[in-house]
């Protein structure tokens, strides 16, 4: 399923990272809790994506804080050069999942699955081949999932 660029909401099962497989409610932009919970009321979610569809941009975390209190498991996606904006209480927080995207269109046409990536701070070096990396092909992925009005 592609999903267009002014859907809010739409129910699948996490492709990536630590809840692959859960059926997760993933969420565009800044919504508000009463109608996150009139959609949780009619289906059940036990995993919340925040910043989902190629989006990365949230701007309202008490909506995030509001959801990781009542015990779901939440994924925030935030663009790496957003993350200084998270607040620390949504960082250390042990019920939110960070996502960080970098976005780079040529590392899929140019890299082979040896190759590496290398991110870096004032303090610390990380690097991993693409192939110890999880993988999903946007092609062939979301195909179950389903929009809500």
């Amino acid at each position: 399923m592609v999903v267009k660029k002014n859907t809010k909401f739409w129910i699948g099962y996490e492709e990536e990272g630590k809840y692959k497989n859960i059926k997760t409610l993933f969420i565009r932009g800044d919504q508000l809790i009463p109608k996150i919970e009139e959609i949780l009321s009619t289906n059940i979610i036990h995993h919340i994506y925040f910043g989902a569809g190629n989006q990365s941009k949230i701007k309202n975390y008490k909506t995030i804080s509001y959801f990781a209190a009542q015990d779901f498991l939440i994924t925030l996606e935030v663009n790496e050069e957003n993350l200084k904006d998270v607040p620390k209480e949504i960082l250390i927080n042990n019920n939110i999942y960070i996502v960080v995207t970098f976005k780079n269109k040529y590392i899929s046409k140019n890299l082979g699955y040896t190759d590496a990536i290398k991110i870096e701070d004032d303090n610390h070096v990380w690097i991993s081949t693409l192939e110890c990396m999880s993988h999903t092909n946007k092609k062939y992925a979301y195909q179950g999932d389903r929009v809500i009005k």
